[in-house]
């Protein structure tokens, strides 16, 4: 008879180490947003992924003739000021500002993305990016905000919106 209750003692903390360590894995893929049935990230985000992906690292290498081609001929730029004000940049004067900005320092700045969302509906894409850029010594971080036109040479950036966080 003890053989016979050790037996179902065991069966028994068996069964509910199974129960529990499922329902900890449950709970841990809702947590991270996975669903049955999700396929994970599109191609068409894949690609806009890369593109910003290459947008941070063509303009810390400098690369400006890398990152000037993330852009659509067409596209337009703005940057928030701390009080709220927008100011309008047209592409070639953003990309002049950019690589001016590059050419001083003497050690060069790094922007990497920290953090960032895509949605994708048909050609047209939109990603909010939180960054940091590093001067020297110097930390300052952000949010990009994109809309991106599927154009037949792949993705491009048609709009920029960028502020730096308030200190």
């Amino acid at each position: 008879m003890t053989k016979g209750v050790n037996l179902l003692i065991c069966f028994l903390r068996y069964s509910c180490s199974v129960v529990l360590l499922a329902a900890l894995l449950a709970c841990l893929l809702l947590s991270t947003g996975y669903s049955a049935g999700e396929q994970g990230t599109s191609p068409e985000e894949r690609q806009v992924g890369e593109l910003i992906s290459h947008y941070f690292k063509s303009w810390s290498k400098p690369d400006m003739q890398a990152y000037e081609s993330c852009f659509h001929p067409q596209a337009s730029i703005y940057f928030i000021d701390p009080s709220g004000k927008p100011h309008y940049s047209p592409l070639n004067k953003f990309i002049a500002g950019e690589k001016k900005s590059h050419r001083s320092p003497t050690e060069p700045p790094i922007e990497k993305p920290t953090q960032s969302s895509v949605e994708v509906q048909g050609r047209i894409a939109h990603a909010t990016v939180r960054w940091e850029l590093i001067k020297g010594r110097t930390s300052v971080t952000g949010t990009d905000y994109f809309t991106f036109l599927k154009t037949d040479p792949g993705w491009r950036i048609l709009t920029l919106v960028y502020e730096s966080d308030k200190k």
